[in-house]
């Protein structure tokens, strides 16, 4: 059976803003319920792994059902983002848009 997608219900959005002192704000409509978890620190592979184990532990079972590799829909990193780091993305984000430009341009003939 094809499901068509006029039978999905609409994606719901979610916000996360980190500020530099590790503060987070989840930001949803309200019918959205959110969980932010800390993840104890690690210094090796296998402390990494007891270490997301532990956190799996912890969490109530209505969360735990959402703790899979396949469930993940963005990662990120709650370091401060330094200027310097902000200015080399557009430095970045503008060189790739010039050399997308210059390939849209050119036309490159397979035959």
């Amino acid at each position: 059976m094809v499901k068509d997608n006029l039978s999905r219900p609409p994606r719901q959005r979610v916000l996360i803003v980190s500020h530099p002192d590790g503060h987070l704000e989840v930001y949803a409509d309200e019918n959205i319920t959110a969980k932010i978890v800390r993840v104890p620190v690690a210094d090796s592979r296998e402390a990494e792994r007891q270490a997301e184990e532990i956190v799996e532990m912890l969490l109530p079972q209505f969360w735990r059902q959402l703790y899979w590799p396949n469930k993940v829909r963005e990662t990120g990193t709650t370091r401060p983002l330094s200027p310097s780091t902000l200015q080399r993305s557009f430095v970045v984000r503008d060189c790739l848009q010039r050399l997308n430009a210059l390939a849209d341009r050119e036309v490159v003939s397979c035959q």
